[in-house]
């Protein structure tokens, strides 16, 4: 499939638990065009390979999802530099204000009486991800150019440095 293919379709998002995180349906569907960045590097992989009205279950690592779960992005803030506490709780979603002056969110994931626990971490960091797709549709009419080189979505950490 070549980048600026349109891509229509219905999917279902679970976590290693099973739990469901994500869902879209044929009378909603995701639409997006492949080699954009848009949707997760091993989700677009496995997309590529598919066809029109085919199903597919897949699962993709951790790395190809939303990264691999960092402890260094968990620090502790001082309760004094904490502006607002209340409604404070664990593994509630807040928003901070980072060194760069962004807004980022951050789950709070201790609270004490000197200091709450934030971890800069995506939600879904750490965890493979399994997909059930369905191709609604394809248009390869919005495609690029059948000439240029396609992008290459890495299918192992490894083949990112080699």
């Amino acid at each position: 499939m070549l980048d600026g293919t349109t891509v229509i379709l219905a999917f279902e998002g679970r976590l290693p638990d099973g739990k469901v995180y994500d869902k879209m349906t044929k009378d909603n569907p995701l639409k997006f065009e492949v080699g954009r960045d848009l949707v997760l590097e091993g989700f677009e992989r496995e997309v590529r390979e598919m066809e029109k009205g085919e199903k597919k279950t897949f699962t993709i690592k951790d790395w190809e999802a939303f990264g691999e779960y960092n402890e260094e992005l968990v620090t502790e803030i001082p309760m004094e530099l904490m502006p607002n506490v209340k409604g404070l709780e664990r593994d509630k979603v807040i928003w901070i204000i980072n060194d760069e002056g962004n807004k980022v969110p951050v789950t709070v994931t201790d609270i004490t009486g000197e200091a709450v626990t934030i971890d800069y971490n995506h939600p879904l960091a750490g965890k493979e991800l399994t997909f059930d797709v369905e191709i609604i549709d394809i248009d390869e009419s919005t495609a690029d150019d059948p000439n240029a080189v396609a992008r290459r979505i890495p299918n192992s950490p490894l083949d990112l440095i080699m």
